[in-house]
């Protein structure tokens, strides 16, 4: 069966309208293909609210809770501030803004082990409370609502930048917080991964109404060269996660032995390299 063909899609990157494909539907929402710049997205239609945010997010959604999933990412955002740190050509009176820090994790990270001056900003509530609680500043707006008071040498988004609709005007506001060649970092799924390209809609981090963009490697780099920033680097940090380990290894095995028989998938990706990606790129 050849994939359907939509004329009046807007890809949420480009704004191209022509020859949009439906690639398959996740938890009833419809995930389109820009048949331009090779972004996957929602339709337009689709947002996601601050009301889903809140106390059943957090306290639902993740296996074992969240903050002892947060408690088992450390060494996820150990990676991340390494990595970040490469791309500083110095890390004295650097300033950090985190868009969507959640509770605090990379914060508990960039301040208390590493030393940056890192604050955060955040949608929820709830999450905003936690974070404060552990002695962080963190701002509870909406980023494109957010007043900033000064520039900052690096805005990161950590698993957050997928949330946001309107991905266009959050790249575009970022450049106007950075100081002059400032980093923008994004640490985001990989929808041109290996396991993406073999799982399709099974690949977890299609999670409408969560994920309201689904980037490759192609479309990130486009939207971050149309407004203006160089690209540095993309990263995929694995090797050092927690999920690099012999029981990820032996699903992954298994399922690729029924992928080659024909079978197809009726449960989420395990772990793999690729998975994730941090693109960083300078004004």
């Amino acid at each position: 069966m050849g994939l359907q063909i939509e004329s009046d899609i807007t890809c949420s990157v480009c704004l191209n309208t022509s020859g949009n494909t439906l690639l398959f539907d996740v938890n009833d929402y419809k995930v389109y293909e820009c048949s331009f710049c090779s972004h996957q997205f929602l339709s337009e239609h689709s947002e996601s609210k601050s009301s889903i945010y809140e106390d059943s997010y957090f306290e639902g959604c993740f296996e074992g809770g969240y903050e002892e999933t947060i408690e088992r990412r450390k060494n996820d955002f150990r990676e991340i501030a390494k990595i970040l740190l490469f791309y500083l050509n110095k890390t004295t009176n650097k300033t950090i803004l985190e868009v969507g820090c959640a509770s605090g994790g990379m914060l508990d990270v960039l301040k208390n082990e590493v030393g940056i001056n890192a604050e955060g900003l955040d949608i929820s509530k709830y999450s905003s409370e936690l974070a404060r609680k552990k002695g962080h500043t963190v701002y509870c707006t909406h980023f494109l609502d957010y007043k900033a008071h000064k520039q900052d040498d690096v805005v990161l988004f950590t698993d957050s930048f997928e949330h946001f609709r309107d991905v266009r005007m959050v790249v575009e506001k970022t450049y106007e917080i950075l100081k002059n060649e400032g980093l923008i970092t994004i640490v985001l799924p990989n929808h041109s991964s290996f396991s993406a390209k073999i799982y399709r809609e099974y690949f977890k981090d299609y999670a409408p109404p969560y994920h309201l963009n689904f980037f490759t490697m192609r479309s990130i780099c486009f939207l971050l060269k149309k407004y203006g920033f160089g690209i540095l680097a993309i990263e995929f940090p694995y090797f050092e996660s927690q999920w690099f380990n012999k029981e990820e290894l032996q699903k992954l095995g298994r399922d690729l032995i029924d992928y080659d028989m024909g079978k197809t998938f009726d449960h989420n990706q395990p772990a793999f390299w690729g998975n994730v990606m941090i693109v960083i790129a300078k004004k």
